[in-house]
């Protein structure tokens, strides 16, 4: 499809500081949508107002929401139970328990409604905290006497809790209340429909789910963010004038930080720019103010070549596809041709002053964190690694001696339980070697390293460049002597060195310790996951079933006999 400027500038808008209903209600996507997601409203007070403006958020990301809705009910007593529903919304209106129960006591018998839906799966539930104070009145008093304890006290409770509920997640609407302050009340709609939020809360919630939590729970997160230097980290040109002439403001400034963050929650960022290399060193060498340093960037392509190329070179360098990268640049015509060029790239229009950057970014669909990722402090380490590996690989002899220059270790743990949350992680960010792709969810992870029914392997790669971390699973569902793998999973950041095959090898041969003679494999073809899928067949002649494991480890055997890296095992 063409870039279209006008659709892509009104998104751009959605995703400002703020906006308006007539502003949602104009926009309209061009793209069908490619995801469909059902959702079911069990509530007590409305969910109505958020729902009439939700649908141009979530066609940002080409998705289309159904929402039902249950009748008005504060004992929440009959959720709905339905296959077909991808996520409850639990909505509640907290001020009914206030007089009732303590709040540990409300959060108590809300987890027990929510265990209620979860009964025998995993569906996602959703459940909203409440501000601390929403009325003018609460000026009057103490925390002690007035009701800011109680929802305090409530929201503590309730984030506690649900961190050990698997598949549950908080809508912090307590923290965008604090944001936009005392106009999140509105006491007319108190009065006409016992809907206390103004219509700018409204907007912000509906913003909220549908630009940061669902994307997260249902897309392909970013995984990476190529980035602009002139007008879009600063405002000026570097090549006109000298590091210390371009401006940055406090908003900049902010910006910067927010990349940091985002970088040490294991975002990777590149640099995209056309400029000399030395001065973009310069700038972020000697511009003490800034927050971000050179060695934040994983890849820097600091030169005259158009950017679509460099794009290219960057999405090879962080060995990841251009779907899961955001490019930010400040230039409309330079998006639109790196578009032309990569028709899957996410995009970002940057404002000059910084001020709409960060809060396009902070609004932009995949980019939300739910869960601490435990690996981020090793991603841009790692990805600079293999640039050093790549060094390496140029000047050796031939491929082996290369394997053998880098003195790989493969450490395969078996049912190993701290490893859980990573399963999780890999699970819902590897997209490329992702064979079977079941974005398995946090009990879904715990479930399969405690069951006597699965076998768990996870993989540990390090060399002398760097430790990258638990970057492969292997999950094994045991029936007698068959053994069916559910899932394949292997960080981007490792292929290219044969580990999948290697680690692999050594999984084969413990099933054929413990008796195993056939093997199935789990399948699902999707957007990205190509290289897993033809991985996969080279190994098996394109079979998935009944796959002789005797067999199997002699093609493979052949495929890594010289490889040089040293396995070792660990055991729960």
């Amino acid at each position: 499809m063409l870039f279209d400027s006008v659709s892509f500038i009104n998104k751009m808008n959605l995703l400002n500081n703020s906006v308006k209903r007539k502003e949602l209600k104009q926009y309209q996507d061009p793209r069908s949508p490619k995801l469909n997601i059902n959702i079911r409203i069990e509530r007590n007070f409305p969910f109505e107002y958020i729902g009439q403006i939700i649908d141009p958020l979530f066609s940002t990301w080409s998705t289309k929401a159904f929402i039902t809705y249950s009748d008005y009910d504060s004992t929440f007593s009959k959720p709905l139970i339905n296959e077909d529903i991808d996520v409850y919304i639990l909505w509640v209106d907290w001020r009914e328990y206030y007089d009732k129960m303590s709040p540990s006591e409300a959060v108590g018998w809300l987890k027990s409604r929510i265990e209620y839906i979860n009964q025998g799966s995993n569906r996602r539930v959703i459940v909203n905290n409440w501000p601390e104070s929403l009325d003018y009145n609460e000026l009057m008093f103490s925390p002690i006497l007035g009701k800011r304890d109680w929802f305090k006290q409530l929201n503590i409770e309730l984030n506690k809790e649900i961190k050990n509920i698997s598949s549950c997640e908080v809508i912090d609407i307590a923290l965008v209340a604090q944001i936009i302050g005392i106009n999140s009340y509105d006491g007319r709609n108190e009065q006409v429909s016992n809907y206390p939020f103004s219509n700018q809360f409204t907007i912000e919630i509906a913003r909220h789910l549908a630009l940061r939590m669902l994307p997260v729970l249902f897309y392909p997160r970013i995984k990476a963010l190529v980035l602009d230097l002139d007008d879009t980290l600063y405002t000026g040109v570097l090549g006109e004038s000298s590091y210390t002439d371009v401006i940055i403001t406090d908003k900049h400034l902010f910006f910067h930080q927010l990349l940091k963050d985002m970088k040490n929650s294991g975002t990777m960022l590149a640099l995209c720019t056309r400029n000399e290399e030395q001065d973009v060193k310069d700038f972020f060498e000697k511009r003490a103010e800034i927050k971000l340093k050179w060695e934040d960037f994983a890849v820097v392509c600091a030169n005259w070549n158009p950017k679509s190329e460099n794009i290219a070179v960057i999405a090879r360098k962080l060995n990841i596809d251009t779907t899961a990268m955001l490019f930010i640049d400040d230039n409309i015509s330079e998006l639109a041709k790196a578009a032309s060029v990569h028709s899957k790239l996410n995009l970002l229009l940057a404002d000059p002053t910084g001020k709409e950057t960060i809060h396009r970014l902070l609004n932009y669909p995949g980019v939300y964190y739910l869960n601490k990722d435990e690996s981020a402090s090793l991603r841009t380490v790692d990805v600079q690694s293999n640039l050093e590996r790549e060094k390496l690989r140029d000047i050796a002899y031939d491929y082996n001696t290369y394997l053998s220059s880098l003195k790989m270790k493969i450490t395969v743990y078996e049912n190993f339980k701290d490893h859980k949350n990573r399963i999780y992680e890999l699970s819902h960010k590897t997209n490329q070697f992702n064979l079977a792709l079941k974005r398995i969810n946090e009990q879904m992870s715990k479930e399969v390293i405690n069951s006597p029914e699965y076998k768990t392997f996870t993989v540990n790669l390090s060399d002398v460049l760097s430790d990258s971390g638990i970057i492969g699973v292997f999950i094994c569902k045991i029936n007698d002597n068959f053994a069916t793998f559910e899932e394949i999973l292997f960080s981007c950041r490792a292929l290219g060195r044969r580990v999948e095959s290697v680690s692999f090898l050594w999984v084969l041969k413990r099933l054929q310790e413990m008796g195993i003679k056939k093997l199935n494999f789990e399948v699902q073809e999707g957007l990205r996951n190509a290289p897993a899928i033809d991985w996969l067949k080279r190994l098996t002649n394109e079979e998935f079933i009944e796959i002789k494991l005797n067999e199997i480890i002699k093609v493979v055997e052949g495929k890594v006999k010289s490889h040089p890296a040293e396995v070792i095992s660990v055991y729960e």
